[in-house]
C-alpha cells in the first residue's frame, strides 16, 4: 500500500496454494521487491515439499511442535526417499537447482536483514519452483528432461541452469552403472560424489569407451565439476547442447557391456 505495509494475501478456497504463492512471488519480483518475492517463494517451496512428502510417503522427522518443522526437514526426507527409489526424475534435477538457494532466497533467516540477492538469483529460484510440477511432462528420464529444456526456442537462463542439473543427474546415473558393471572398489563409509567416482572409473572407461571418456572430460564443467551458482549462470545453450550429446552418444561399435551401461536409464 502507499505507506509501505504489506496487505495479507488470500488465495481462493480449493486453489493450488503453492501456485498462488508463486504468483505472488512473481508479481513482487517483477515489481522489484526482492524481499517480498523471496518470502512468497519460500512459502511456495515449503508447500511444494510438504505436498511431495505426502504424495511419495516420505518419512519426515517427527516434531511434537509442527511449527518447528522447516524446509530442511522436508527436503532431507525427500532426499532419503529418493536414494532408495528409482522414480525420482520428476524432481531430482530441480532439487539440485534449489539446493543453491537454501541459504539465500529460500532461507527464512535471510529475509529479516538486508541481503546481496540479485534479480537473477530470485528469478532462478522462482523459475525452478514453477518448473517443478511440469517436469514429468518433459520426459521419462533425466536426459530427456534436459533435452526438452535445452531445445526451447528461447530458454530462460534459469531453464538452462535446470537443464544443467538434469544433465548432471543423467551423468551420475551412468557413471554409477559403469562402476557397478566393472566392480569398482570403494572404501566402506567413504563419501561418494560424481568427480570422485569418475576419477575411479575413468581408467576403465578409457579402455572400453575411450571416445565417451574423452568427451566427458571435455564437458566436465557441465557434467561433473562442483556445482556453483556462478558457474551455472555462465552456461550457454550451445555448451549444454554439446554436453547433452555426450549423454545421448550413439553406442554403435561399442562392446555390448559398454553399450548397455552407457545407454541404460534408471
Amino acid at each position: 500500500d502507499p505507506v509501505g505495509h504489506y496487505k495479507p494475501r488470500v488465495g481462493e478456497v480449493g486453489s493450488d496454494a503453492a501456485g498462488q504463492q508463486l504468483k505472488f512471488a512473481r508479481a513482487h519480483q517483477k515489481a522489484g521487491d526482492r524481499m517480498a518475492a523471496c518470502v512468497y517463494a519460500r512459502s511456495a517451496f515449503e508447500l511444494v515439499l510438504k505436498q511431495m512428502c505426502n504424495a511419495k510417503g516420505a518419512l519426515v522427522t517427527y516434531k511434537i511442535e509442527a511449527r518447528k518443522l522447516d524446509t530442511d526437514h522436508f527436503l532431507d526426507a525427500l532426499s532419503r526417499w529418493a536414494e532408495s527409489n528409482y522414480t525420482k526424475v520428476d524432481f531430482d534435477g530441480v532439487f539440485k537447482m534449489l539446493s543453491l538457494y537454501r541459504g539465500t532466497v529460500l532461507n527464512p533467516g535471510s529475509h529479516s536483514t538486508p541481503t546481496t540477492l540479485t534479480d537473477g538469483e530470485v528469478e532462478a529460484a522462482i523459475c525452478a519452483l514453477e518448473v517443478f510440477g511440469k517436469i514429468p511432462g518433459y520426459g521419462k528420464d533425466a536426459a530427456s528432461v534436459a533435452g526438452h529444456l535445452i531445445s526451447l526456442a528461447a530458454p530462460k537462463p534459469a531453464e538452462l541452469m535446470i537443464a544443467c542439473a538434469y544433465l548432471r543427474t543423467a551423468t551420475w546415473r551412468r557413471i554409477k552403472a559403469f562402476a557397478v558393471d566393472i566392480g569398482t572398489p570403494w572404501p566402506i563409509g567413504a563419501p561418494m560424489d560424481a568427480p570422485s567416482l569418475w576419477a575411479a572409473i575413468k581408467p576403465g572407461m578409457q579402455v572400453s569407451m575411450p571416445r565417451i571418456a574423452q568427451r566427458v572430460e571435455l564437458h566436465r564443467r557441465v557434467l561433473l565439476d562442483p556445482l556453483s551458482l556462478q558457474n551455472m549462470q555462465a552456461l550457454t545453450k550451445a555448451e549444454l547442447s554439446s554436453a547433452l550429446g555426450v549423454i545421448a552418444t550413439a553406442t554403435t561399435g561399442l562392446p555390448t557391456a559398454a553399450k548397455t551401461t552407457w545407454s541404460y536409464v534408471w
